[in-house]
This record gives structure tokens, sequence and C-alpha cells, in this order.
């Protein structure tokens, strides 16, 4: 899930040179113990020589795309169902208008 390893500082010091800040792929907290997180940095405009990091749980972050896959996944779940119990309802009819027919 993570790439390359950069310290605080160095990020500190990218985002101080890139006007729009950077994203970090692999921002792990040295205070946490290393935990991976998602981080962004960004010098302030009107403050010069500080800059703004801020970092958030990897599960926190992505969790209401997780919600959504899983409400997706049961929507098609349930579709699917709805779907073959008309078609099977359908196959039904036909056959009982069709038997109707013949006899």
């Amino acid at each position: 899930m993570f790439g390359n390893t950069r310290t605080i500082a160095e990020a500190i010091a990218e985002a101080r040179e890139k006007p729009a800040g950077i994203t970090l792929e692999d921002h792990r907290d040295p205070v946490q113990g290393g935990m991976p997180y998602l981080a962004a940095a960004s010098a302030l405009e009107d403050n010069e020589g500080w800059t703004v990091l801020v970092q958030q749980d990897p599960d926190d972050a992505l969790e209401p795309l997780t919600e959504l896959r899983t409400f997706v996944v049961r929507l098609a779940s349930t579709g699917a169902v709805v779907s073959l119990l008309v078609l099977a309802l359908l196959g039904y009819l036909l056959y009982r208008a069709t038997r109707a027919v013949r006899s």
C-alpha cells in the first residue's frame, strides 16, 4: 500500500518548494511508532517558514469508500435476485399461456 518512506523534514522541505504542497503516499509518524498514515504538507503563504503537515489513518480516510462498496454489492445482489425471480415468473407465465393455447 505504501511506497518509499520519507522523513518529516524531507517532506516539509519539499512542501516549501511547491506552492500547491505535496501529498505523501508513505508517511510514517515517528511519534506513533512508525505507523503509516495518509498525509499532505503545504507551506503557509502568509507566514514564511511555517509548513502544515496533516495526517490521517488510512482506514479512517477510506471508510466511506468501504461503506459505498458494501452498499453497491448489496444493491447488485438484491437486483440479481429480483431479476431471477422476475425471469422465473415470466417463464412460468409463458409456460401456462402456451399450455393453454395448445389445449
